[in-house]
């Protein structure tokens, strides 16, 4: 996969290995409870037995390694209690544990991104694929007078974990609902108009990190840039070829849905922000163009927790009917603005939920900005 202005990608997320642990922490809160499995074996010397594990996830964390084939290594850790059935005892537990027992199971989960028809998107994991690597009881020290019946029963739970591991693991996956977020609304209507295409994303597992691109429609163009990010920031790349239509989309939301009565265009280069203004074209593309426009150019800085958006020119831009001595004379003139800057200060920071469900919310902060001509990047820095 391309990592630099791919022309296939109208975005480019990378999500590091931290950002995610953390997103973790905050999900899981002090426990997420796990479905309950009963399951029915037979033991050498003991005949048939059946076993319920009920269980209480308090951890999980991800390792990212490109040789786990596009998967995420995730170590999940768990407090279950074990309870024993015989066949004469339907309802009730012959033996349990005494304590919740601390029990750490490793997986390879396929990451899986979705941007689905009415501008939603579903990111999430896909469980029905996870492979287990590995279960194992962590500490099986107690706190009991009798060293014997503790030992025994943790003996008991290492063999239940080796014999039953795998099978466990099924019937948990089976149990288990849709492990994913899903976007909607007006965040997922900024994808549209970034002209983001419906489809799976192209996912890649790399050394400590995710790169999540998102595929472009062919009416618009891609050429999103990946951008670095570490420890629980996350890096943001965007096409510009999308952001013209979703800067006018965001200005007919802001006066009531009505359609704006002019047309906008964007080119970027490395520091500054050039566009142009021009009513919407009244006669067809078979007719000429001789609408005239205010161009301008800014350069965006970062100053102070603020994004600074300093005007550095502005002139009468006139259709080629003209002769061209005007638009150069013009933008002579123009170039005077520079003297007298126009600056506009725009907040770095802002709140979102952590779920679109919950009401727990984190802090987003721009720290970086880069441009290109393809490409606006940014680094996003997070307090969780």
């Amino acid at each position: 996969m391309e990592t630099t202005g791919d022309p296939r990608y109208a975005a480019a997320l990378t999500v590091p290995e931290g950002f995610l642990d953390a997103l973790a922490v905050r999900g899981i809160g002090e426990g997420v409870q796990a479905p309950s499995v009963r399951h029915t074996f037979s033991m050498p010397m003991i005949g048939t037995m059946e076993v319920s594990i009920h269980a209480t996830i308090i951890g999980t964390s991800f390792a990212l390694k490109p040789e786990n084939e596009g998967r995420l290594h995730a170590t999940i850790t768990a407090l279950g209690d074990i309870e024993w059935h015989d066949q004469t005892d339907e309802e009730g537990a012959i033996s349990d544990t005494e304590e919740p027992i601390r029990v750490v199971g490793e997986v390879l989960v396929r990451p899986t991104g979705v941007h689905g028809p009415g501008r939603s998107f579903t990111a999430g994991l896909d469980v029905d694929g996870a492979e287990l690597l590995s279960l194992r009881i962590e500490d099986t020290s107690r706190d009991q007078i009798d060293e014997d019946v503790a030992r025994a029963h943790a003996q008991m739970n290492e063999m239940v974990l080796a014999t039953m591991g795998e099978d466990l693991f099924e019937l948990l996956k089976a149990k288990m609902d849709d492990v994913s977020v899903t976007v909607e609304g007006p965040v997922a209507e900024v994808l549209g108009e970034l002209g983001i295409d419906e489809g799976h994303a192209d996912i890649e597992v790399c050394d400590g990190y995710l790169l999540v691109c998102l595929t472009t429609t062919d009416d618009i163009g891609g050429g999103a840039m990946a951008v670095p990010a570490a420890g629980t920031s996350v890096g943001v790349g965007i096409a510009t070829a999308g952001l013209a239509g979703l800067v006018s989309r965001l200005g007919e939301q802001a006066i009531g849905d009505v359609p704006l009565p002019f047309d906008l265009d964007l080119d970027f280069d490395h520091e500054r922000i050039a566009g142009r203004v021009r009513n919407a074209r009244l006669f067809s593309d078979r007719v000429p163009d001789l609408r005239s426009g205010l161009r301008y150019t800014v350069r965006p800085s970062l100053v102070n927790g603020h994004l600074e958006m300093r005007l550095e020119e502005a002139w009468l831009d006139l259709p080629a009917a003209f002769p061209q001595g005007l638009n150069r004379l013009n933008r002579r003139i123009g170039a005077l603005v520079g003297r007298f800057p126009l600056t506009f200060r725009l907040p770095t920071s802002a709140t979102v939920p952590v779920r679109p469900d919950s009401e727990d919310t984190m802090t987003l902060t721009l720290r970086e900005l880069r441009l290109s001509e393809t490409s606006v990047g940014a680094v996003v820095d997070t307090d969780l």
